[in-house]
């Protein structure tokens, strides 16, 4: 525990109360956690690395010399039946868990994870979309829905939707799970304050923002390690990660234009262009991982 010197924001029947110069305890080790979850996320991911090199689902046509093949035209040899069932119940598994905590948390955070009416009238909130104006809710609830659907085609083969599940890890799930996380994680080691500063614990506690920023990561490159994806052309999986990233940058200027303040504060601080070089990284930050999910998948499945 460490004592620090500041502003202390006290909720008390959804009011805020401002006291100035008062010490406040704040459990510094909560902020370390981050880097401790991506070391366990890559020892798992090494594991799972070795386990997918004995794989029996071999590439029978990958091109000579190792010539890069695109993942849609790869076919597989047929499991055992052991193998299969092996493989099919690691898959429920990781379902099953995943839907079941991201969907509490997406569940906490629509439900109590607020800010007291009080924050609209001081404009720290823009009073339009509730929770539905946050990429990081959005992302929590693309990400339950995702996992549901996994979940579905476990249970039921059916190519439709099977198709729709590699789609959406391939174009949105994976992409945007590991933009919202890599971008949130960086802004908080360089202005934590501004990002999630002490008081928000209080509101949004340690293991909320931890499983909506890091485990949906954690459960997204698992799935990808656990279950053959077909990934799209690479020009389709763009375009729909492309829509999905403009659409919500529309929706983050609307909010501005109806309210006059911006969704994440920080922005106020940048100037106009500079802000516009900030979400061009972000969409290409976004790209950039869809590129890095389609080499994975090739890498675990195409021996």
């Amino acid at each position: 525990m460490e004592q620090r010197r500041g502003v202390r924001f006290i909720f008390e029947d959804g009011n805020m109360n401002v006291d100035g110069n008062v010490n406040v305890n704040v459990n510094v080790n909560v902020y370390l956690d981050a880097p401790w979850i991506v070391l366990v996320l890559f020892v798992c991911f090494l594991f799972t690395c070795g386990k997918a090199s004995s794989n029996p689902l071999t590439v029978s046509d990958c091109g000579a010399g190792g010539t890069f093949v695109p993942f849609s035209s790869v076919q597989f040899e047929p499991l055992t039946m052991q193998q299969g069932r092996r493989w099919i119940l690691i898959r429920l598994l990781l379902h099953v868990v995943a839907t079941l905590q991201l969907g509490y948390a997406v569940y906490y955070d629509y439900h109590y994870a607020k800010l007291p009416a009080m924050a609209v009238e001081l404009r720290m909130e823009a009073p339009l979309g509730g929770k539905f104006k946050y990429l990081t809710f959005l992302n929590g609830l693309l990400q339950t829905g995702y996992h549901l659907l996994a979940l579905s085609c476990d249970l039921w083969t059916l190519r439709g939707l099977h198709r729709l599940r590699d789609y959406l890890l391939a174009s949105i799930v994976l992409p945007l799970g590991l933009t919202v996380s890599i971008t949130f994680w960086a802004l908080c080691g360089l202005y934590r304050e501004s990002v999630y500063p002490d008081f928000l614990v209080r509101i949004y506690p340690v293991w909320l923002n931890q499983t909506m920023h890091t485990h949906v990561v954690v459960y997204a490159l698992l799935d990808l390690c656990v279950a053959p994806h077909r990934y799209p052309q690479r020009k389709q999986g763009l375009a729909g990660l492309g829509i999905a990233m403009g659409c919500y940058l529309v929706w983050l200027h609307l909010v501005h234009y109806s309210t006059g303040i911006w969704v994440y504060p920080f922005l106020s601080a940048l100037f106009a262009p500079l802000r516009w070089c900030f979400f061009a990284l972000i969409v290409g930050l976004s790209f950039g991982c869809y590129l890095l999910g389609e080499r994975l998948n090739y890498a675990l499945w195409a021996q």
